[in-house]
């Protein structure tokens, strides 16, 4: 099956939605397509997802509204591209290992993972994350874990706004971040939740 195959509405709905994917991070939702593209009704929209769906461009999880995964027609793609899970709100260790609250997934060459196990990407929201380093819409590649090294980058939370820091364990023992922002600014692991280690940073130019 190729793309010619397609409907032109059908090569809109799934373009819009590789486009929504790369420079948001999260596909589209229902009624976003259906006002995108023009189309009567949800239920037009639903139609065309489920022929897209059946001929192998896109795959769906009906239980989230926003799980839409492109399929590369690329056999050879597809053997070396893993599906990592996307959110555009911070997640919490424990969140990541047990699949919650994740919005959908986005393909990445697996030659770009090392550490592949239980990651996720979150989509940067200057109002959530502000920072120098990250701007809107970069995609950050997050592994959960509770041990590290000196000098890795995490995302984290005080409770009150989302941040990046490096951990430092000193030699009294005490184990630290300091925010990437302003590394004056320290705190003990205790006085934070932690979503995991930053493995990689996808920027938007």
């Amino acid at each position: 099956m190729t793309k010619k195959e397609l409907s032109e509405v059908q090569l809109r709905i799934l373009e819009y939605i590789q486009t929504e994917i790369q420079t948001k991070g999260l596909p589209p939702t229902i009624r976003e397509i259906c006002q995108m593209i023009g189309l009567s009704s949800t239920s037009s929209v639903h139609r065309h997802l489920n022929i897209l769906e059946k001929q192998g461009y896109i795959k769906r999880d009906t239980a989230k509204s926003r799980y839409i995964e492109i399929i590369d027609q690329s056999e050879s793609m597809n053997d070396l591209s893993l599906n990592i899970p996307v959110s555009n709100e911070f997640l919490s260790i424990d969140d990541i290992l047990s699949h919650k609250k994740t919005a959908g997934v986005i393909s990445i060459p697996e030659n770009l993972v090392k550490d592949i196990s239980d990651c996720y990407i979150y989509c940067v929201k200057n109002q959530v994350l502000p920072s120098i380093t990250y701007k809107e819409g970069d995609l950050l590649l997050v592994i959960p874990k509770r041990s590290y090294q000196n000098s890795d980058r995490i995302l984290f939370t005080d409770g009150h706004e989302l941040m990046t820091g490096f951990y430092s364990h000193e030699q009294n023992g005490q184990e630290t971040i300091s925010v990437e922002n302003d590394p004056d600014l320290l705190f003990k692991l205790e006085n934070i939740i932690i979503a995991g280690r930053i493995i990689g940073h996808f920027h938007r130019f």
